[in-house]
């Protein structure tokens, strides 16, 4: 399994993932997830010229599972999910990606998009 030395994953969030809706129509989440030793990337996207200009953070989580528990998973009840930055920035997650070993059928890491 690829490892990535703890010294580059210094980072962690809270991930509160979607139960439903609570009468009135607002979303309830789970109780909340600690995922650390991960790395997060963050770029800001401008779109729209003039004074329609439009800003978005597209932030990217790098999680490997050499640094997670060994039943560690991001599976499809992850989508919609709340997830929070030690900054307290919210985000929602929207698509993951597993990034698998070429040779064997065994996961490395998640690559998880949030806006």
């Amino acid at each position: 399994m690829l490892s990535v030395p703890k010294l580059f994953l210094q980072q962690s969030v809270k991930v509160e993932k979607l139960k439903g809706k609570n009468a009135y129509g607002d979303p309830e989440y789970s109780e909340p997830l600690n995922i650390e030793n991960i790395k997060i990337d963050t770029k800001t996207t401008f779109s729209g010229s003039g004074s329609d200009r439009k800003i978005s953070k597209e932030t990217t989580l790098f999680i490997y599972l050499s640094s997670q528990a060994k039943d560690f998973v991001i599976d499809d009840s992850f989508l919609e999910a709340r997830v929070t930055d030690s900054g307290q920035n919210q985000f929602v997650l929207k698509e993951y990606t597993p990034n698998k070993n070429p040779i064997k059928d065994e996961v490395w890491s998640y690559e998880v998009r949030l806006i």
